[in-house]
């Protein structure tokens, strides 16, 4: 990890909690930045889409922790950790032929952010007030101030993962949480 200068994943995958906790920690933990990036598509009662949206996220060491965020759900770790029928017994609606959505031009919008953030970080193009935020893409927002929104993620003082009293830099003196 030692030679890695930058971290992506795909945590759209079906342990997308246990992605999300890796990822999270070798950036904090080994020091290398990196971005989440995702997208979705909301649905409310009856079937109407509600909300389409692809999302951006920056995650550096001491910034942007997906963690403090609540974007990893212990609930869902916890999931993951199930058998196939276990998993299969859990579910709300008993139906295989239920799938996600196709999200592939989404994810392409968020992904191309991410690759322009990469190259004006290793061009050193960034301006020097620069402050990174997370990015919300909503293409069917009518207006088009509305359709980009920028957030500061949080940071708790105590977090195991990316604070100094948790795995922060810690590389290899601290196991990965992985099985």
């Amino acid at each position: 990890m030692s030679a890695c200068r930058w971290a992506a994943g795909d945590l759209r995958s079906e342990a997308r909690g246990i992605a999300r906790l890796v990822v999270n920690a070798l950036i904090h933990q080994y020091l290398i930045p990196g971005v989440q990036v995702g997208a979705k598509v909301q649905v409310g009662s009856g079937g109407v889409v509600t909300d389409v949206f692809s999302v951006v996220r920056p995650v550096a060491p001491g910034f942007g922790c997906l963690w403090c965020n609540e974007l990893i759900s212990p609930a869902r770790l916890q999931e993951e950790a199930l058998t196939a029928e276990q998993l299969r017994q859990q579910r709300y609606v008993q139906d295989e032929t239920v799938h996600a959505p196709s999200v592939i031009s989404l994810n392409a919008v968020a992904s191309a952010d991410a690759v322009d953030d990469y190259l004006h970080t290793v061009a050193g193009l960034l301006p020097t007030a620069y402050e990174p935020r997370w990015r919300r893409f909503h293409p069917l927002v009518p207006t088009a101030p509305q359709r980009v929104r920028c957030d500061v993620p949080r940071a708790a003082a105590d977090c195991t993962e990316c604070s100094e009293t948790g795995r922060l830099g810690q590389g290899r003196n601290t196991a990965l949480p992985t099985k």
